[in-house]
């Protein structure tokens, strides 16, 4: 779990610092303001070592060629140099800093010209070991199979997709045979039936079977469960022919059932625009999922453009229950991205979309008076 994120003469950062909540942080502001950017960076910074804290032994070395390669293949700049990640028009150095639960930390800068970043204090960041998840905006399942087929030149798909699109087909082509826990078992369950079907994995191609959980007709468990799933049909359908916004929430079937994300034992979640292409009727399942997700210990960070979700994390968030969500709200001023932070959006004053849709209901009062 990251806990704080400062970034210095980064991207479009000049000197900005984020505190985290545990539970949900929604990341709200203008295009341009950087909202990808700090979820890149945070997830960066959260996932570089996990190839290396299995080893009982790691060098500054090998932290940072992990460091640095993490933050070159999540962000792609012009010819993947380095420097060319830091704020344009700043001579001073790039410096950024994590931290994390449980007392851990790390710390690195890089100057103009450097191959690679240097780390200026590591607090047992070595041994980091949780997994965290990024949820790209573009839907991933329609081309997981070009992931999955060993066959594909990879280096062809990292001229179209950076690493936080590689990440996630990793977990989704996860097929380890574990069983999700019993309290994740009836939020999947809600899902599949809400999609009134199902994504799986066989011999490396996902399909959609329609169908869903249904209760034993006996009303007696079977294998320790109470429900199994009934397909509708045998037939079974390849993702481009389902639905978008159905094939986002399959993104999130999927990791659950293939424990790719286990809350409080997975890493953060990172979702950049869950709402993207997604019909505002779903936007009630999509935080009452977050919700139950953020019940059981998930921290999750997510970018948002849309009033929808805001006013339903608004409505459903319930404080007897340990909801806490945090927005974050990004904001240009003379050059510079400041942030403001609060537990309830109206607080903020540089609300891009509360302003928005205040603009729109004045116009839409205005014309109902008959104004120009």
């Amino acid at each position: 779990m990251i806990t704080n994120l400062t970034l210095k003469n980064f991207t479009v950062f000049k000197d900005l610092s984020i505190d985290f909540s545990a539970k949900i942080n929604v990341i709200i502001g203008e295009n341009g303001t950087g909202k990808s950017h700090l979820l890149k960076a945070a997830y960066a910074l959260c996932s570089a070592n996990n190839g290396l804290c299995s080893q009982e032994k790691i060098s500054n070395k090998e932290i940072n060629n992990a460091l640095t390669d993490k933050l070159l293949n999540v962000f792609l700049p012009p010819d993947l140099k380095l420097w060319k990640m830091r704020k344009t028009g700043v001579a001073k150095d790039t410096w950024m800093k994590a931290s994390f639960v449980p007392d851990k930390e790390i710390s690195l800068r890089f100057r103009s010209n450097s191959k690679s970043v240097t780390i200026e204090k590591n607090s047992d960041y070595d041994h980091y070991s949780w997994n965290p998840i990024f949820i790209p905006t573009k839907e991933l399942l329609t081309f997981l199979r070009g992931f999955g087929n060993v066959e594909i030149d990879k280096s062809v798909l990292r001229l179209i997709f950076d690493e936080t699109y590689f990440d996630l087909a990793t977990k989704l082509l996860n097929d380890a045979g574990q069983e999700p826990r019993e309290k994740e078992e009836w939020l999947l369950e809600s899902l599949v039936n809400k999609m009134e079907g199902r994504f799986s994995l066989d011999a490396g191609e996902m399909s959609f079977q329609p169908g869903t959980y249904v209760e034993y007709a006996d009303g007696k468990a079977k294998d320790g469960k109470l429900t199994y799933f009934s397909p509708q049909r045998k037939d079974v359908f390849s993702p481009n022919m389902m639905a978008e916004g159905f094939r986002k929430f399959g993104i999130l079937q999927r990791l659950l059932q293939n424990c790719s994300l286990v809350p409080g034992v997975s890493g953060s979640l990172f979702w950049d625009e869950p709402e993207s292409n997604l019909n505002p009727q779903l936007m009630k399942l999509l935080v009452q999922t977050m919700l139950e997700l953020s019940r059981s210990d998930q921290q999750i960070i997510l970018a948002t453009h849309d009033y929808v979700l805001l006013k339903w994390l608004d409505l459903l968030a319930n404080a007897n229950a340990g909801d806490h969500i945090r927005f974050h709200a990004l904001s240009r001023e003379n050059g510079n991205v400041n942030v403001q932070s609060a537990d309830d959006y109206r607080q903020l004053n540089c609300n891009a979309i509360a302003n928005t849709f205040s603009d729109l209901y004045d116009e839409e009062i205005k014309r109902s008076l008959g104004g120009a």
